[in-house]
């Protein structure tokens, strides 16, 4: 009988390949089976809010879960601002188990968009620190404007206007206007009830340059009352 040996030779050389590709696909279903999976695992890095410039605060929560099949340990939670607080749930996690970062951010006197970082690290080995933004779109309730009213030195000591404007559905009462320095005078005038105020300042003298100060007390309807600056120049 005649055995075609080119046929016998194919066949074997299938048959190496085979094996070496089923071994070399069980080693990686070994390693794969061994190795952890990623570590915390977030809903989301990115959360962004609206507030209006009366609000003290906003808050937000920074949910995840340990996807790893070991326990992960919060090592620290650090802010980029003096502004802003973060703080874990709890430090150890154990595998599956769910956590949140809790942030607050003091908004104080800031309008626009702000943005802030939160730096999250873990006793993963190798993991590199996971960075958490809080964006923040603060609305003004209302405009100053100008901000800055002035007087040449030896300048005609005529009154000089400004105008505090609602910029929300919320009214707003200018309530008090108070220069730091008796040679300036505020009057408040109502141009639109709940929506824009006059105050007029006027110098008793302009021989001296200087700069005052004009504090400014507004009440805003389901806001806290705001004190806000607006200055007066002699230059």
């Amino acid at each position: 009988m005649r055995v075609d040996k080119s046929a016998s030779a194919q066949s074997h050389g299938w048959r190496r390949w085979l094996v070496g590709f089923t071994a070399g696909l069980l080693s990686l279903v070994g390693v794969a089976l061994r190795a952890s999976p990623a570590g915390l695992v977030w809903d989301t890095q990115l959360i962004e809010l609206v507030a209006g410039s009366g609000e003290k605060e906003v808050r937000a929560q920074y949910h995840f879960r340990n996807a790893s099949n070991a326990p992960i340990t919060i090592t620290s939670v650090t802010t980029d601002c003096g502004c802003t607080t973060a703080e874990p749930g709890k430090k150890s996690y154990g595998p599956a188990e769910a956590g949140d970062i809790d942030v607050v951010f003091s908004l104080g006197e800031r309008t626009g968009v702000i943005e802030r970082m939160i730096t999250v690290k873990t006793d993963e080995p190798d993991a590199p620190p996971v960075e958490l933004r809080l964006r923040v779109d603060i609305k003004a309730l209302f405009s100053i404007e100008p901000p800055v009213v002035w007087w040449e030195v030896d300048e005609k000591p005529e009154p000089k206007p400004i105008v505090v404007t609602s910029q929300s559905p919320r009214p707003i009462r200018v309530v008090t206007a108070k220069p730091a320095d008796p040679n300036i005078s505020a009057k408040i005038e109502m141009i639109e009830a709940g929506k824009k105020y006059r105050i007029l300042l006027e110098p008793l003298r302009t021989t001296i340059g200087g700069s005052i100060l004009i504090e400014l007390q507004i009440d805003v309807t389901g806001a806290p009352s705001q004190t806000v600056h607006a200055y007066a120049l002699i230059k």
